[in-house]
């Protein structure tokens, strides 16, 4: 997905958005990947990777477990990195997060 003009609102993706160097996107960001050349105002969280182009703004939170931010990008935010699901060791977990894991089911 491509955003060239303006768009508001929540974006749910299972691919790729583009954010074009004019765009902007008012609205929180659920994808596989994101890349963010234009102006972003919302959380984004995706599966794999964000990546903000040089000249972009972005001000929300990055979620995502690998996050390329260029030279010149205007960001205000938090940024978490999380760990890719397929590699997650439950084992590792403690006895209170797994209680809770097991409460939520």
């Amino acid at each position: 997905l491509k955003i060239r003009g303006s768009f508001k609102g929540e974006i749910d993706s299972d691919g790729v958005l583009f954010v074009d160097k004019e765009a902007e996107v008012l609205g929180d960001v659920k994808a596989k990947e994101v890349i963010v050349s234009g102006k972003l105002t919302g959380d984004i969280n995706a599966s794999e990777r964000i990546e903000l182009l040089s000249g972009g703004e972005v001000k929300g939170d990055l979620n995502a477990s690998r996050v390329r931010i260029a030279e010149s990008v205007d960001f205000v935010g938090a940024c978490k990195m999380i760990k890719d699901p397929e590699t997650i060791d439950i084992f590792s977990a403690s006895a209170e997060k797994l209680k809770e894991i097991a409460l939520s089911v």
